[in-house]
């Protein structure tokens, strides 16, 4: 369904689906790592929606149903599982997929090449985790992280950036403005349009660039990379 773009990050938009797929993904490398790689959720999916090869048919499940199911494929505490990452709400997001996979989440100053493709074919620019502003190519505001920088400073969707540190606006221009506060103190000085009227804002942040990427954790076994390979 379509939401307006403005305040997606503050109503958290649909973040369910990408957190269900997280929940499915730590299942899955809990199941390839109890089960010494001989199982997978591939077996729970084979259980769980198997079946004859009858006509159509209505056939309704519960949670109760799903907990069964899991502990046939492998025995574990499935039920506090679920209930802990889909009925409790959670400060962070489920990485446990990702971190039990070998694998580790890492911000630094390197644009990753979804951002990169975003920026050249999409004509947007996001600095969600440094700022916590998205732009697009012409400086008008798309979003903001309301805990961030930009927010905090009193930007909000719908404004354009005109001026960058008293440079007009580009988006060379405010990469350059963000790296240079890793090393210096002054804030990151912005004026922009909101509805005819110039206002200044001043952004406090020193954090540089940043930019999320997943790194190889060699202390554990790689169970990330046999999950999406190709089979």
């Amino acid at each position: 369904y379509d939401s307006p773009r403005a305040w997606m990050n503050e109503r958290r938009r649909v973040d369910y689906y990408y957190e269900g797929s997280l929940i499915w993904l730590e299942a899955d490398v809990l199941i390839r790592r109890k089960s010494g790689g001989k199982l997978s959720l591939d077996n729970f999916m084979r259980k769980f929606h198997g079946g004859q090869n009858t006509a159509p048919l209505v056939l309704t499940y519960d949670f109760d149903e799903v907990v069964r199911t899991l502990n046939a494929v492998t025995p574990y505490d499935w039920r506090k599982f679920l209930i802990e990452r889909v009925y409790t709400a959670q400060k962070n997001a489920p990485l446990g997929g990702i971190t039990d996979g070998g694998w580790k989440l890492v911000y630094n100053e390197t644009p990753n090449v979804q951002g990169q493709i975003d920026e050249q074919t999409r004509k947007f620019i996001s600095l969600a985790f440094s700022i916590g502003v998205i732009v697009n190519s012409e400086g008008t505001i798309l979003d903001v992280n309301p805990d961030l920088a930009a927010a905090k400073a009193g930007l909000a969707p719908g404004m354009k950036i005109i001026n960058v540190n008293g440079q007009g606006f580009s988006g060379e221009v405010l990469h350059t403005a963000i790296a240079a506060t890793k090393n210096g103190s002054s804030p990151i000085k912005l004026i922009a349009d909101n509805g005819g009227f110039k206002e200044t804002y001043n952004l406090e942040y020193q954090g540089g660039e940043r930019y999320p990427h997943l790194e190889r954790d060699t202390a554990k076994t790689d169970l990330l990379s046999e999950v999406i390979k190709s089979h």
